[in-house]
């Protein structure tokens, strides 16, 4: 997954780093709305979980719910993150949701 980091660009902290280099892997999500973690790298390469013209541009989904909505990271446009929102694919709507993976889910680290 460093190639995916270092490929986007990305500047991330400690927690996001541990998710994106397979940390999302050991994700234990059962008690949690949002409960099947995304492989970022199958996102990126194959745009899946991607929902073109209804998510924000600079989002990338992380989590999912099991019946299309997500979590999704945005960035800022040096490849920091700017927050994590919610997003609806009923409609498209989202709503600030965070601003670190690791306050939601310290199992990750």
């Amino acid at each position: 997954m460093r190639n995916l980091i270092e490929r986007l660009n990305l500047r991330l902290g400690p927690e996001e780093q541990t998710w994106f280099q397979d940390g999302w892997r050991s994700f234990d999500g059962e008690s949690a709305c949002y409960n099947e973690p995304f492989n970022p790298k199958e996102t990126v390469d194959h745009a899946k979980h991607i929902w073109g013209g209804q998510m924000l541009p600079d989002t990338l989904p992380i989590l999912g719910n099991g019946m299309g909505d997500c979590v999704n990271v945005r960035f800022n446009g040096d490849g920091s993150i700017s927050e994590f929102v919610e997003w609806h694919h009923e409609g498209g709507h989202w709503s600030h949701w965070g601003y670190s993976i690791n306050r939601y889910f310290p199992s990750i680290t």
